[in-house]
């Protein structure tokens, strides 16, 4: 009787880790987004892809826009702070506690702030398609948020 009891549950097991290395690969493998982006556009009219291209486009315009004026009043900002330091240092107390003069670093590497890189319309127009499959981390989470068929 406890022979019976060992191999049904043995039995069970390897039943279980059977059917568990079944789903393995759809859970731990990365989705392809090629495969997600095409699996995307199979559900959307030319018409509708056009539009979203031409709301790329606007949106694209609209942040090189605002992007701008952040650029701008961040460099007036920072100007301001380096005339004030900059006028401060004649002061021997500001000087004592600042000896290597005002920290210009910040206005050589303003052009190259990331901060201020503008998405293209092509990359909003990619980011509109693909949408939250990006995120996705493996196969059966694609399944999950529409980016992949479910089977």
């Amino acid at each position: 009787m406890r022979q019976w009891v060992v191999l049904c549950s043995i039995g069970a097991v390897a039943l279980g880790a059977a059917f568990g290395f079944a789903y393995i690969p759809e859970h731990f493998t990365k989705p392809d987004l090629q495969k997600m982006r095409a699996y995307r556009l199979t559900g959307v009219s030319d018409e509708k892809l056009r539009e979203l291209y031409t709301k790329a486009h606007s949106e694209a315009e609209r942040l090189r826009v605002v992007t701008e004026k952040e650029k701008e009043s961040s460099r007036v900002r920072l100007m301001n702070e380096l005339g004030e330091c900059n006028t401060n240092m004649s002061d021997p107390a500001f000087k004592a506690r600042h000896p290597n003069g005002c920290n210009m670093l910040p206005l050589m590497l303003f052009d190259g702030n990331p901060v201020f890189r503008i998405q293209t319309a092509d990359e909003i127009f990619e980011d509109m398609i693909i949408g939250p499959c990006k995120f996705a981390q493996s196969n059966y989470e694609a399944k999950q948020m529409g980016c992949l068929p479910a089977r």
